[in-house]
Parts: C-alpha cells; structure tokens; sequence
C-alpha cells in the first residue's frame, strides 16, 4: 500500500514538474522537481525486507546525489558542470552498489560489451559540439557505461527481478542523458525536456524498487 501509494505521489509530481517545464510557473518547477525525487527516495527508506542493508543504504546514498543535482540544474543559473559533477557521483555511488551486491564469480566475457558499444557511438556523436566539455562528458560517458555494465552484470549472475530492475533503471538513465546531452551539443528540440523527464523518473523509480528483495530472490 505505501509503495502504491509513494508511486502515485511521485508520479502526480513528476507530471506537474513536467507540465510546468513547458507553461510554467517556475515555482512549480522549483517544488515539483526535488518533491518527485523525495517520493522516490521514501520508496526506499520504507523498505523493510531489502536485497540486503548495505545495497538499501548505497542506493539511498545516490538517490538523495540525484535529488542534489537536480537542484543544481533546475536553478536559473549555468550550473551545469557541477551538476553533471554530481550525477557523476551518484553513478559511482550506483555503480558501487551494484558491484558490492553481486557474487564474486566470473562475469560472462561480453556483459560489458552492448554498454561499451552504446558509449562510443553516443560520444562521437556529441564530440563535435562538446568543445570545452570533451574530458567531463568522455568521462560520464565512461561512468555511466560501466553503471549499465555492472547492473547487466549482477543480474547474470543471481538472476532475479530487483537485479532486472536494476539493468532496466541504468538503461534508461543511460537513455535520458544521452537525450539530455544531445539536446545540448548536438541539436535542441522541444521534445527533449519531456523525453528527458520521464526516462530519468521511471530509471530512478526502477532503481528505488530495485531495493526491495523479491520472495524468490
């Protein structure tokens, strides 16, 4: 019921921040973005049979990174590199649940590969615009990139739904920044935002619900 609950709050929120992005009022921007995030984030803290503590805590840790960056970027100001800073953050803090979650046995050779392939293709597109941001986005690319492998990675190996969560949450966090990047080095357009918007909502909502241990895992 909470979870129901916690989902239909960040949802409504995450629908008016939406909205107010194209008509406005910034007010409603300045409370919907951060409120969506918070309801993500009590999706997790209320969790009480988790994958295991230590995972709850790291994936916690990232979401409250995600919901600093998101205030860094919504401010009218050109914060975008520390922004992007933080989200870089919070990836490694992903990445480091993802890795401190999984067994420790041998991968399959080509796990980090779909990822890998994905980056390269995506950064040399954006490379003719990126300028003086060439370093920091090679370097979230490469971030980002390993987010997704580890996720693919861990579910592997155990082979349940929070680890299926988990890849689908890297892969649409992979997908809302590399449309966010193209809007801002390749070529802008009015769809970005909302493209941008729900991808990242539902890769945060699937990486809170990652959290919570199904009965058969």
């Amino acid at each position: 019921m909470q979870t129901a609950l916690l989902t239909l709050l960040a949802t409504a929120s995450a629908v008016l921040h939406l909205r107010a992005e194209y008509i406005g009022p910034d007010w409603q921007v300045y409370t919907f973005k951060p409120l969506t995030m918070i309801f993500i984030l009590l999706l997790v803290l209320r969790v009480v049979n988790p994958v295991s503590v230590r995972y709850k805590r790291i994936i916690a840790a990232g979401l409250g990174a995600s919901l600093v960056g998101d205030v860094l970027l919504m401010l009218p100001l050109d914060l975008f590199l520390p922004g992007l800073i933080v989200f870089l953050l919070a990836h490694v803090v992903y990445i480091a649940a993802l890795w401190l979650a999984s067994p420790r046995e041998r991968a399959p050779w080509w796990t980090p590969l779909p990822f890998m392939l994905y980056g390269v293709f995506v950064y040399s597109m954006l490379l003719p615009g990126l300028e003086d941001m060439t370093i920091p986005v090679l370097v979230y690319v490469v971030v980002i990139s390993v987010m997704g492998w580890f996720a693919l990675r861990r579910w592997w190996m155990v082979r349940n739904a929070p680890a299926l969560l988990a890849v689908l949450g890297a892969v649409f966090f992979i997908l809302s920044d590399s449309v966010l990047a193209a809007n801002r080095f390749l070529r802008s357009f009015d769809a970005s935002t909302a493209v941008v918007l729900v991808t990242y909502y539902v890769a945060q909502w699937l990486l809170a619900r990652s959290v919570e241990a199904s009965p058969a895992s």
